[in-house]
């Protein structure tokens, strides 16, 4: 029992610094002007943790099925700043 709870602390723990980290990350983009200034930082860092986890996932289920450099610049585009 106590091995499991420590498993589930440390996976928390990691994926709260993965949620800071990608903080950081859209913050710097919001402030170089890459990311709209009125993104919501935390919710989006939350949504790309879980997106990522996700897509990870289906990836181990289905080897080979997920294009990640794609799926990588549709999230940037989706933030990005308006060009117009």
């Amino acid at each position: 029992f106590m091995a499991g709870t420590a498993a589930v602390y440390l996976l928390r723990q990691q994926q709260e610094q993965a949620c800071l980290a990608f903080e950081q990350l859209l913050q710097a983009g919001v402030a170089s002007g890459e990311f709209r200034a009125a993104l919501p930082i935390h919710l989006h860092a939350q949504m790309v943790t879980a997106m990522i986890e996700g897509l990870m996932v289906r990836w181990h289920l289905h080897p080979g099925t997920i294009p990640w450099q794609q799926v990588a610049e549709e999230t940037v585009r989706g933030l990005g700043a308006s060009r117009e």
